[in-house]
């Protein structure tokens, strides 16, 4: 004979006099990491600063790009620049100053891991990228962003600079960082996301 009886969550199976708690099936689901689901770009802010190799001073600000969708699923991130608003870059090499921009279209997914849980190391398995997604420039030129990404030791700052950021996560919040020291300098690029 066998009775089923919901409570409290639990469903109970009695079988020839023995009960045994089986776990209801909202407990038994495996809970879906802080990361996983679709987020929008608040704003990029990235600093690079230093003294390269004939000994002039250099430091790059780099700020914008918000709009820029990504969705975390599993081991795949995809990205979505469709609408999203120009990355502004200014600063200076010696004496010159540098201003500019980057207009960026189309998507891109890219194979990642997410180690932790609110919060842990985000790495980007950079040869993995592909998609159809295009940087443009104000001078009219534009690349293939995923074919770059895809370069060996080369990175996106819009993903991740280096390949390698650690996160924070809320239910709200996602903010990734990436860092960066040689001997010639240093960089920090923070992304701020909220989620959509």
């Amino acid at each position: 004979m066998l009775s089923r009886v919901a409570g409290l969550g639990l469903a109970t199976a009695v079988i020839a006099g023995t009960t045994v708690g089986l776990v209801a099936p909202a407990e038994a689901a495996a809970k879906a990491k802080c990361t996983t689901g679709t987020w929008q770009l608040v704003g990029e802010h990235s600093i690079d600063q230093g003294t390269d190799k004939d000994g002039q001073k250099f430091r790059i600000v780099t700020r914008g790009a918000a709009g820029v969708k990504v969705k975390f699923s599993g081991t795949k991130a995809t990205y979505d620049f469709t609408g999203s608003k120009k990355e502004t870059i200014t600063g200076h090499f010696g004496d010159d100053s540098y201003e500019g921009w980057i207009r960026y279209t189309g998507s891109l997914s890219v194979t990642v891991k997410l180690s932790g849980g609110k919060k842990g190391t985000f790495t980007v398995k950079n040869r993995t990228a592909k998609g159809n997604a295009i940087a443009h420039a104000p001078s009219g030129k534009s690349y293939d962003l995923d074919a770059i990404v895809r370069q060996k030791n080369r990175s996106e700052t819009l993903i991740a600079y280096r390949n390698k950021a650690a996160f924070t996560c809320s239910a709200k919040k996602l903010v990734l960082v990436s860092t960066y020291n040689d001997a010639d300098g240093r960089s920090r690029t923070t992304l701020t996301y909220r989620r959509v």
